[in-house]
């Protein structure tokens, strides 16, 4: 990791951004379903690569197995939160 990369990692910790962050992105979660990076970001107000960062560190949500487009039509992960209702479906 670049001195950068740390220096941000701290401050994002010290700071509570990042809970600040996943807190946004369930709740964008919770409102949409499931959605790609961007769809997410563009619910919840943040940067497409924020929450494409955010998404791979959190426990609370998994990859679909579907692909949504990115706005270039590229394919993308579309993400959905885990919820005691899909839990048992996925971890067992």
């Amino acid at each position: 990791m670049q001195a950068t990369s740390q220096i941000a990692n701290t401050i994002a910790k010290e700071s509570g951004l990042k809970g600040q962050h996943y807190a946004k992105i369930l709740d964008a979660l919770k409102a949409i379903g499931s959605g790609t990076a961007y769809e997410i970001a563009a619910k919840c107000g943040m940067d497409a690569v924020q929450v494409s960062r955010r998404l791979s560190e959190m426990p609370s949500v998994y990859d679909t197995g579907r692909k949504g487009r990115t706005p270039s039509n590229r394919p993308a992960i579309k993400w959905a939160a885990v919820t005691s209702t899909n839990q048992t479906q996925l971890f067992n």
